[in-house]
């Protein structure tokens, strides 16, 4: 069996001693493997906790939806701090299923693996935790390809009081739609208003990646706002809802309003 570093995505119990474990791996992408003896007290079962980076021997599932097997597995580093700030633990949260939904649906290639320990690393000591996570959600969107742009006469660093993003074409443009005539209700789903001071904050994350080392920073009235928007993009992108979305909002955001339907 090949020797793989991987971050631990997830884990749900599968018999009394053996975990179904998710793994974003360096080398393989995403992988789901039976890790047997992975629930008795001890260096195994903490190998195994959430987003926790082991080095070990897995045999890869023998086909898609298939699952593989764990073997030898060691704890790299477990990045402690998150058992004590649930806060941190809340936004790495979302980087991580991110990432991991990402790495899912793309060919295997060690940015995914590389990404996820940066991103770990620096939101540790980072004064501005929250603007870590939209540094990496931006980064993420300009890798798939995909960022959104400012529309027709949208200068980004200096945006009207209120733009709307169009999820349809990915555009930030200042007016909004009509709506459809059939459904007045129908364009509530394919817009979603943007400050113009948040879009004024990130305008340069939209044109090009921002560092993932700290030293990016938005002030926290447009960070909070970037977070709740650019959740809504990835979740519409990969067309799936984020379940640790929901405690980032409890935890850090508030409560919001949930959207309709997709």
């Amino acid at each position: 069996m090949p020797a793989l570093d991987a971050i631990v995505l997830a884990t749900s119990p599968y018999r009394e001693t053996t975990l179904i474990v998710s793994l974003l791996t360096r080398s393989e992408g995403v992988i789901r493997v039976l890790a047997r003896g992975a629930r008795r007290k001890g260096k195994v079962q903490a190998a195994f906790e959430a987003y926790a980076w082991v080095r070990g021997e897995f045999r890869l599932p023998a086909a898609s939806g298939k699952l593989g097997t764990a073997g030898g597995v060691g704890l790299v580093k477990s990045w402690d701090y998150l058992r004590r700030d649930l806060a941190r633990l809340a936004y790495a949260g979302v980087g991580l299923e991110t990432l991991g939904r990402l790495a899912e649906e793309a060919p295997p290639e060690p940015y995914y693996f590389e990404e996820a320990c940066r991103f770990l690393t620096v939101l540790e000591d980072a004064a501005g935790p929250g603007s870590v996570l939209v540094a990496l959600l931006l980064r993420l969107l300009h890798h798939a390809g995909f960022p959104p742009h400012p529309g027709e006469g949208l200068d980004p660093a200096a945006p009207p009081a209120t733009c709307f993003h169009h999820f349809a074409t990915h555009r930030l443009e200042i007016a909004r739609p009509e709506p459809d005539r059939h459904d007045g209700d129908a364009h509530r789903y394919h817009v979603m208003p943007l400050s113009g001071e948040m879009v004024r904050a990130i305008g340069e994350g939209l044109r090009r990646p921002p560092p993932l080392d700290g030293s990016w920073q938005l002030p926290a009235r447009a960070g909070r706002e970037a977070l709740t928007w650019l959740i809504r993009v990835w979740e519409d992108h990969l067309n799936h809802v984020l379940k640790s979305a929901e405690f980032l909002e409890r935890m850090v955001l508030g409560s919001r309003a949930r959207r309709g339907p997709r």
